[in-house]
């Protein structure tokens, strides 16, 4: 129970002297009408009694529960039952009339688990205090936490999503965070030796794994449209994509046509994580000083065509996949650099 000090009311030399009685629904206000009492000092216009708060007419504070009384069906002064709940420490009958939604042995506490919370109902404990599970694709530490009971990689999750190169994060699957999906690559170690998730929901080696990519919508900058979940980049004109920065799209995979004159020179080529990745180098100085960013896990080709110094001064840059360089050409060959720990095949050309 909470310690009430009365406030301080200013009254005239009088009423001091003389026996007077004070009216505290001018302060507080009267049941029976809209609005605080217009006679009163609260704040409200209208001239009845009022069932408003006790400033005169907002309604956000039941009457009764700024007295400092404990009256009412309040639990503790001015806190519980039909008045705003209580702080931990006051007198309680139900969780409902406590800030933490949690009442012991007739007080306000702050919850210490998931079972503290239980009668409040679809809820778990956090910094003391029961609050509502979070729904799928929140993020989350603790099945407790979701309203499906499962807290996977991070998130709410639909399912328990258990099962080996599975998992409920979207930067895994390329799926909604909390919807479960198949994993490319391994980022979790779930198979044995070098084999990663296929995307199909198997342990597969990752030596010339070429898994099927989603798609969707097909993005902007496959300007030569897509065919599946190919993403084509067109840069067949003269200097069409020179000096630029071409980064395939998630979930695609991605060829790139270097077929004018100057069409990929001195551009940066970046190949999408898990696909294939293909770049043509047909047009005179094509890819001339151009660089390839493999992937560090997808496939990636480069192939230069006989066209006048096509790759000259190129560099492929490999990842963990197999990495090949193909040459019509015996002049101006490109530099192929192989990863240091990839046991994939790596070939540039002769």
């Amino acid at each position: 129970m909470k310690t009430i000090v009365p406030p301080l009311v200013a009254v005239s030399a009088a009423c001091f002297f003389a026996a007077c009685v004070l009216d505290f629904t001018k302060f507080e206000g009267d049941t029976g009408g809209t609005g605080g009492a217009g006679t009163g000092t609260g704040t409200g216009t209208g001239t009845g009694t009022g069932t408003g708060s006790a400033d005169g007419g907002g309604g956000m504070v039941p009457v009764g529960c700024t007295n400092m009384t404990l009256d009412g069906d309040e639990t503790d002064v001015d806190c519980g039952g039909s008045c705003p709940p209580c702080d931990n420490g006051d007198d309680c009958d139900d969780f409902a009339d406590c800030k933490s939604q949690f009442c012991a042995a007739g007080t306000c506490g702050p919850c210490m688990n998931a079972g503290d919370c239980a009668v409040v109902g679809n809820a778990f404990c956090e910094g003391g205090t029961c609050v509502p599970k979070h729904e799928d694709g929140t993020s989350c530490t603790g099945d407790d936490q979701c309203t499906s009971d499962h807290c996977v990689d991070g998130f709410c999750c639909a399912t328990a999503c258990d099962a080996v190169c599975q998992s409920c994060a979207m930067a895994a699957t390329g799926s909604p965070d909390g919807i479960c999906g198949n994993v490319l690559g391994d980022a979790e170690n779930e198979c044995s030796g070098t084999d990663v998730c296929d995307g199909n929901g198997m342990c597969a080696p990752l030596c010339g794994l070429e898994p099927t990519p989603p798609g969707g919508a097909c993005p902007g900058v496959c300007n030569g449209g897509c065919n599946g979940g190919t993403c084509i980049i067109n840069c067949n004109n003269s200097g069409a994509c020179q000096g630029q920065t071409l980064s395939c799209p998630p979930g695609f995979a991605c060829q790139v046509a270097c077929g004018g004159s100057n069409g990929c020179a001195s551009a940066t080529i970046n190949c999408p994580e898990h696909f294939a990745c293909d770049v043509n180098c047909t047009g005179s100085k094509g890819c001339q000083d151009a660089i390839l960013n493999c992937s560090a896990t997808g496939n990636c080709n480069l192939a230069c065509g006989s066209s006048n110094q096509a790759c000259r001064d190129a560099e492929q840059r490999c990842g963990e996949n197999d990495c090949t360089a193909t040459c019509a050409g015996g002049n101006f060959l490109p530099t192929t650099t192989c990863s240091g720990t990839s046991t994939c095949a790596c070939a540039s050309c002769p």
